[in-house]
């Protein structure tokens, strides 16, 4: 695959998963308007149950196809990928038929475990997607493996619009014929299926007309594509336990200090809804620039260039800090503001303290999100696992301390603290690999500058909001600190162009052979060491807020194909 392949395709996948971010932040508002803060609560959820279902039973299975269908189309062993592609489809889709009979055996009970108990009816609304994906997962993985891009980056389209068109649609249906708002939540989150059944009736649709060979191979494909599957599955469920918790135990706990079931849903709802997807907007800029850092710090790894390694990883942690310590410090500072401008007013007031008490994981998702790639790129894929895993353990033993003394800003605060935990463990994990010297002045500039752009949020918000609308007084605030802001970076931190500039232009490192194949090369520089201690990359905080990391993985890999 040629490199201008390599880099249009990439480009696709980046275009495809960013309308779905943007396509999904703008369903929530309309959906918010329609059925409420308490029918959010019902909604998310039971999204958060599925989320953790859909991690285990899809989010190693494209990584696994479309490494042996890479290396069978390598060695021309075309029957052989057809081979791998039936396989899959089969095992898989078994797995997700359990994982969807589960959720629909047992939702009543995890429904009455949230402490949310009328949520059941999402959970069963939402349980076939699960089947549904696993089909869309294993012709994308096909296909990522023939270096096709186009048919993940559509695929995923197609479900991220199917789920916003029909969300609303049957949101507004069953609003108008009076049905209850538990009902009407159902029928919101029935869209998620819709639009995961487009998706696979597209895929298979696909795969009955383009690239079809003969099946001819006697060759054992379901070991390895299990070795490959299982351990990237275990990483994603385990990287994603934090917002299963928030849906088990933020809604029981909440009643539990005295709210009642409708109060509790209300407030989660609320959080879930406005909270979770304005923290984690600013992350639509940093898990690209993750991505595209792996292969490069992976060869500067394997290449033993050390000083070079810890350059780049201190280059991508000053662009992340770059990004997201103002826009920490400008949600904490105009919380209330700044839900006002998308969300109705009531929500807005009561979402803000919990933003408020959550803006810090905005800079330390960021942190997390560069440090987990930075580990994985080492080849120490554990560690994330480790450092998360400690993280959520954390935030379940303060949840039940915070929850008698802070109420509902137990969740936010718990978050930080497990967000908090599993930076300063991957900062440790860090030294040995990359050896990063003056780390510690990487962070005092941004902070610095990040603190000039909150003062002047303070202090111009009161003082232009009596002369002209609240939104207007809001818009103006922002870019006046905005403007600070850079003018403070530019003037202060000094940045340098040349670090980023290399990741984005030159991510892809040229070989002297192009001939090699980025699987099987055993030449000159070797990426990536062991491929399948690698393929957990990219895995960590991406679905934070339940938002699937197909084309961010699939995006990784095709770097890895690309030397």
């Amino acid at each position: 695959m040629s490199k201008r392949n390599i880099i249009s395709g990439a480009a696709v996948l980046f275009a495809a998963n960013l309308t779905v971010k943007i396509t999904g932040v703008i369903y929530k508002i309309p959906l918010q308007r329609l059925i409420g803060d308490m029918g959010m609560g019902y909604f998310n959820v039971a999204y958060g149950i599925y989320t953790w279902f859909f991690l285990v039973s899809t989010s190693g299975l494209p990584i696994a196809v479309s490494i042996l269908v890479a290396r069978a189309v390598t060695e021309r062993k075309y029957g052989l990928t057809e081979k791998i592609f039936r396989v899959s489809l089969s095992v898989f889709s078994s797995v997700g038929l359990i994982c969807s009979a589960l959720m629909i055996i047992f939702g009543r009970r995890f429904a009455a475990i949230s402490g949310i108990e009328n949520s059941y009816l999402c959970i069963y609304a939402i349980a076939p997607s699960v089947f549904l994906s696993c089909a869309s997962s294993s012709v994308r993985g096909y296909y990522q493996g023939h270096g096709v891009m186009w048919v993940t980056a559509a695929s995923l389209m197609i479900e991220g619009l199917g789920k916003t068109v029909f969300g609303i649609i049957f949101a507004f249906a069953s609003v108008n014929n009076g049905c209850e708002l538990y009902v009407t939540s159902a029928c919101a989150i029935a869209a998620i299926t819709a639009g995961s059944l487009l998706s696979a009736i597209f895929c298979l649709t696909v795969k009955l007309f383009y690239k079809r060979y003969k099946e001819v191979s006697d060759e054992k494909v379901l070991s390895p594509l299990l070795k490959t599957a299982l351990p990237v599955a275990l990483t994603s469920s385990v990287m994603n336990l934090s917002s299963v918790t928030d849906a088990f135990i933020a809604p029981a706990g909440l009643i539990s200090t005295g709210y009642t079931e409708q109060q509790a849903t209300e407030i989660f709802g609320n959080y879930s809804t406005l909270c979770l997807s304005f923290s984690n907007l600013p992350l639509i800029f940093i898990y690209p620039v993750t991505s595209a850092v792996l292969p490069v710090l992976s060869a500067y790894i394997c290449k033993n260039d050390i000083r070079k390694a810890s350059r780049t990883y201190l280059d991508v942690i000053r662009y992340s800090l770059f990004i997201s310590a103002p826009c920490a410090v400008g949600m904490g500072v105009l919380s209330e503001q700044l839900l006002s401008l998308l969300f109705p007013y009531r929500s807005a007031v009561l979402a803000a303290p919990m933003l408020s008490a959550l803006s810090l994981s905005v800079t330390l998702s960021a942190l997390l999100a560069v440090t987990d790639t930075a580990l994985q790129a080492a080849g120490k894929p554990s560690y994330p696992v480790i450092s998360m895993a400690s993280g959520v353990l954390l935030k379940l033993l303060s949840m039940f301390i915070l929850f008698k003394t802070v109420g509902r800003l137990a969740v936010p605060l718990a978050t930080c603290l497990c967000y908090l935990t599993a930076v300063v463990l991957n900062t440790v994990f860090i030294r040995k690999p990359y050896r990063p010297k003056k780390a510690a002045s990487v962070f005092i500039r941004p902070a610095l500058c990040s603190a000039l752009c909150g003062v002047t949020a303070y202090f111009v918000y009161p003082l232009i909001s009596p002369y002209m609308p609240d939104k207007a007084a809001t818009v103006v605030t922002v870019f006046a600190a905005a403007a600070l802001y850079l003018l403070a970076v530019f003037t202060f931190e000094k940045l340098k162009p040349s670090g980023l500039t290399y990741i984005i232009k030159n991510n892809i490192i040229k070989t002297k052979d192009n001939k090699n194949d980025g699987i099987r090369n055993k030449g000159k520089i070797r990426f990536f060491g062991s491929l399948q201690n690698n393929e957990d990359t990219a895995l960590s905080g991406r679905l934070s807020v339940g938002h699937r990391t197909d084309s961010s993985i699939d995006k990784e890999r095709l770097y890895r194909r690309s030397v």
